[in-house]
């Protein structure tokens, strides 16, 4: 397949199709759909993944989410130095030595004419600009996955709600065609301009990072004070609230903080789980792919003792802290 592919919609019955005389068919960017997905919400699902965030967490673990541009992975180890891509590339960003590859992103200008040369899967393109029903049929090709476990569709990012006509629009597809709605966010937004996404989702998996201000903005880059407010709303206004707080080394791990989120969560009105997420480094060979400095390199998993120390904490505070489907301790999510 070129660099370009898109989604490709299924031929034949098309379910979307009679839906959208009154939908625009919004283009959304995303950078994959994962299918079989165990974590991601109950069941077996299909989450698909929105590029840009408007947070800087430094470990976040999807950092090919985090602009909503096109842009170019570069993987040494599979590149078998062809020079494919120094005839392709227009701006010559990339140079073949002796036994070494250059790749000069400086003078990347993104045409992917170099991605379309490379058939070794050296370079890669992330993000595909795609529509609302283009990704709905793709997702809707594993129904009977869905019926079987329990499971349906996740969105995910990258912050989904960042793209809200998009979402919106692939929400009320999977809505009203009998599809179980789940989105990972981190409830940094305006909720008047998300309210009416809201209540397209049945399970809203919510980000809690840190609950000192002084730690959320030096950690994320933002500060948390909306996204407080936006828990509470949403624990008055949904009954499929879930908390996640990803538990890193040297930024949240102790008792101080878990206990201070604890608070928070324990005088909500209504939160169906919280679950603390440990801390894991399958980011890192992205960060290197996209040309990034990975700012939690020197950053190890918590021993098993001391994150059960902290999960023991935050019990006291939240009774239930997990869902029946997916198991949080798993190391798959640290957004």
């Amino acid at each position: 397949h070129g660099a370009r592919d898109r989604v490709d919609a299924r031929q034949g019955n098309n379910p979307a199709r009679s839906l959208y005389m009154d939908m625009k068919n919004t283009t959304g960017i995303i950078t994959t759909i994962q299918h079989h997905s165990l974590h991601d919400g109950p069941g077996i699902r299909s989450t698909v993944f929105l590029k840009g965030c408007n947070m800087r967490c430094k470990w976040c673990h999807n950092p090919e989410a985090l602009i909503t541009g096109i842009q170019i992975q570069y993987f040494p180890q599979k590149c078998i130095l062809c020079g494919a891509c120094t005839n392709a590339c227009l701006n010559k960003a990339h140079e073949i030595l002796t036994d070494e590859h250059k790749f000069n992103r400086n003078k990347c200008m993104g045409n992917l004419n170099c991605v379309d040369a490379c058939f070794s899967g050296a370079l890669n393109v992330v993000g595909k600009n795609v529509t609302s029903e283009q990704v709905f049929n793709e997702l809707y090709k594993d129904l009977e996955f869905y019926k079987e476990s329990g499971g349906g569709i996740t969105l995910s990012g990258g912050e989904p709600f960042l793209q809200p006509e998009f979402a919106e629009e692939l929400l009320t597809l999977c809505k009203q065609n009998g599809l179980h709605t789940a989105v990972e966010t981190n409830a940094a937004w305006d909720f008047k301009k998300v309210a009416s996404i809201i209540g397209l989702v049945d399970l809203l998996m919510v980000d809690l990072k840190l609950f000192s201000p002084q730690l959320h903005r030096q950690w994320t880059n933002m500060d948390n004070k909306n996204i407080l407010e936006n828990i509470k709303i949403l624990s008055h206004s949904t009954n499929n609230l879930v908390l996640r707080t990803p538990v890193i080394p040297g930024v949240n791990n102790t008792e101080e903080e878990i206990r201070a989120i604890g608070r928070f969560i324990a005088a909500l009105s209504r939160v169906k789980a919280w679950e603390l997420i440990p801390y894991h480094k399958l980011g890192e060979v992205k960060y290197d792919s996209l040309g990034l400095n990975d700012p939690m390199e020197n950053t190890e998993r918590l021993e098993p003792q001391e994150f059960e120390e902290l999960r023991n904490i935050a019990k006291e505070y939240v009774a239930t802290q997990h869902l029946a489907g997916f198991d949080s301790t798993q190391p798959t999510y640290t957004r």
